[in-house]
């Protein structure tokens, strides 16, 4: 079995009868840590520079956190993902990375366009992580002793894990949709310079990517 069909069919398989009271509480804790991060940075107006030139034309499907507006599902990831970042505070050891950035956000949109229930957010979080933590725990440190940005390369298929499960994915499409994932995320640690935000614009840009693509082709059978 190759690694996305076998990550795929963990994602699509799992329920939330699978998934004991403490990690249940422990997704709830970190969604609203990244709430109230999020709505600290919508204080400090981190993502107005996204919000004046991004298009909120279109189907009002997510909400932009702290704007109260509805926008497009993929407009609202990249700017609920922009502000959930802030002090980089999200990080998890484990995962090399910023999880509750790469997972939360997307989850929150997808939900909110495809009228999930609180355990189907819930679920989709904790898979997320499961998924980024999986893929991290087998790539790092040597990801990262290569010249790779390990969140860049994990966010993508995180993001798809989650609002894969929202979509309700069966295990070849969720296989198919992580294998596209998978080639999204490809920064090199060398643009990690102090001062420079590309970096984060550009794992934020890929899971954007992730989510829209697969909210716009979530009906074929082959994502």
């Amino acid at each position: 079995m190759k690694t996305t069909e076998a990550l795929g069919n963990f994602v699509a398989r799992t329920t939330i009868q699978d998934l004991s009271p403490e990690v249940i509480e422990t997704a709830k804790d970190r969604i609203l840590d990244l709430l109230g991060v999020a709505l600290i940075s919508y204080r400090m107006g981190v993502h107005k520079h996204l919000f004046t030139v991004l298009s909120k034309e279109g189907r009002q499907e997510s909400t932009v956190i702290g704007e109260g507006i509805q926008v497009p599902c993929n407009v609202a990831t990249l700017l609920n993902c922009q502000m959930s970042n802030l002090f980089l505070t999200d990080g998890a050891t484990k995962a090399a990375g910023h999880p509750s950035a790469t997972v939360i956000p997307p989850s929150l949109a997808v939900a909110e366009r495809e009228r999930a229930t609180g355990k189907d957010l819930i679920l989709a979080v904790v898979l997320g992580y499961e998924a980024m933590f999986r893929v991290a725990s087998a790539m790092v440190p040597g990801c990262a002793l290569r010249g790779f940005h390990p969140t860049s390369v994990t966010s993508p298929i995180a993001s798809v894990a989650a609002s894969g499960k929202l979509l309700k994915l069966d295990k070849a499409q969720m296989a198919h949709a992580l294998s596209i994932a998978a080639a999204l995320g490809l920064d090199l640690s060398p643009v990690l310079k102090p001062g420079t935000t590309w970096p984060n614009y550009r794992w934020r840009g890929a899971q954007k990517q992730a989510s829209w693509r697969l909210c716009w082709r979530r009906k074929d059978s082959r994502i």
